[in-house]
């Protein structure tokens, strides 16, 4: 266990640099306009994520294996503003994940790919972008707009390139 402050003391006593210059998401009110109830991340038969749309507190109602998936801390549902899919090249590791025998994926998360933007009952198609690891991931739409998120947790769903996701 450490903190902060153990975290940047440590860093500057190897050397490193303890201030970073990051370009920030971009954050907008909520405006629920829901055309989507449900959104299915099928990771395997053993870890099956899914969403429900709650127009209550437009957000994201989280599943695993078809069970809420509930905050330990909190003893509620967990439920983020808005949930993204990002598409990344990836393969399977040497370890086994789960108790279907099912192995990790070591995943590449600088470059650039597909995303899916769930936010305010609704999807909008993109693409991530993130240069190099000292830059956070930044997400536009199909136009080159940057995607505003809504204030809150954001989900990010990391996927292999050819994963199917579905969404109703």
């Amino acid at each position: 266990m450490t903190s902060t402050a153990g975290m940047r003391n440590a860093a500057a006593g190897a050397g490193h640099e303890i201030t970073a210059s990051l370009k920030p998401l971009t954050f907008k009110e909520d405006s629920p306009a829901p055309v989507i109830s449900s959104i299915s991340v099928p990771y395997s038969a053993i870890v099956d994520v899914s969403y429900s749309y709650d127009p209550a507190s437009n957000s994201w109602l989280r599943f695993i294996g078809g069970d809420e998936h509930i905050d330990v801390a909190t003893g509620l549902q967990l439920a983020p503003k808005n949930v993204v899919i990002q598409f990344v090249e990836g393969h399977e590791s040497n370890i086994i994940e789960d108790e279907g025998g099912n192995y990790s994926m070591e995943y590449s998360l600088t470059g650039t790919g597909r995303a899916l933007v769930f936010l305010d009952g609704q999807v909008i198609e993109g693409t991530w972008t993130r240069p190099d690891r000292s830059n956070v991931t930044q997400y536009v739409d199909a136009t080159g707009k940057t995607i505003a998120l809504n204030r809150g947790q954001t989900f990010v769903q990391v996927v292999p390139t050819g994963f199917q996701p579905a969404w109703s």
